[in-house]
């Protein structure tokens, strides 16, 4: 059953004033990610990780496309593969006030989502905002120990307490 975005996006403005926030929304983005991927097919699951490189950066890329409109709602969401990157505009966490904080979950369920299919360790950088005047919404995803071309303000946490446990 699909929920109504204006419920999604009231729950969203109603987490963003929570002090913890930014952990909160890590947190729910690595376990969207988790659901999402459960619902891949069963093949792509056991052997996206075994592709050489070439074949499994393809199919991320894919993977992370086709999650627009499903958990992801963005107007426009555009992922290019070098380098590699999520652009949005018009995404539903930009519209939340919080100068973008809701971004994180997007940034989160990337990072997720390619280390469940086979990515080396990423590190997903939230470079531009809408929330924060940016024109467009940018995710980098990143290596461990890379730099992005322009740093978020606060790096994304996953939070320290066992209350949110793990599925």
């Amino acid at each position: 059953q699909r929920v109504d975005e204006t419920e999604v996006e009231a729950l969203l403005e109603l987490v963003s004033r929570r002090r913890d926030a930014p952990q909160i929304f890590t947190a729910a983005g690595r376990r969207l990610a988790r659901y999402y991927f459960a619902g891949l097919p069963g093949f792509f699951r056991r052997t996206s990780r075994r592709l050489p490189a070439r074949l499994r950066e393809r199919a991320l890329v894919r993977t992370l496309r086709s999650a627009n409109g499903t958990l992801l709602v963005a107007e426009e969401l555009v992922v290019d593969r070098a380098p590699l990157q999520v652009r949005a505009r018009g995404a539903l966490t930009a519209r939340v006030p919080g100068a973008g904080s809701a971004c994180r979950l997007y940034g989160a369920f990337a990072a997720q989502l390619l280390e469940m299919a086979g990515a080396d360790p990423v590190r997903v950088e939230h470079t531009q905002c809408q929330g924060r005047g940016d024109a467009d919404c940018v995710w980098e995803i990143l290596a461990d120990g890379s730099q992005p071309s322009r740093r978020d303000p606060e790096p994304a946490s996953e939070p320290q307490w066992s209350s949110l446990g793990s599925t």
